[in-house]
């Protein structure tokens, strides 16, 4: 989504220079704003396994 979004639009107006600096600026924004997502996608897998590991000993000491 994000390639599509720094895409140049053509424009009719004078000002093409201005919507691409907004372009840009969508795109890394949108760029910063999915990094904190990743970041919670790593956790989550990470404390996932350990849950599984935990369960996993847990029931074979039984």
């Amino acid at each position: 989504m994000t390639t599509l979004l720094a895409l140049p639009v053509p424009s009719l107006t004078s000002e093409p220079l201005e919507r691409g600096l907004s372009l840009d600026m969508l795109a890394q924004s949108g760029a910063d704003n999915l990094l904190p997502l990743v970041a919670f996608g790593i956790a989550t897998v990470l404390l996932g396994g350990l849950a599984v590991l935990i369960a996993a000993r847990h029931r074979r000491g039984r």
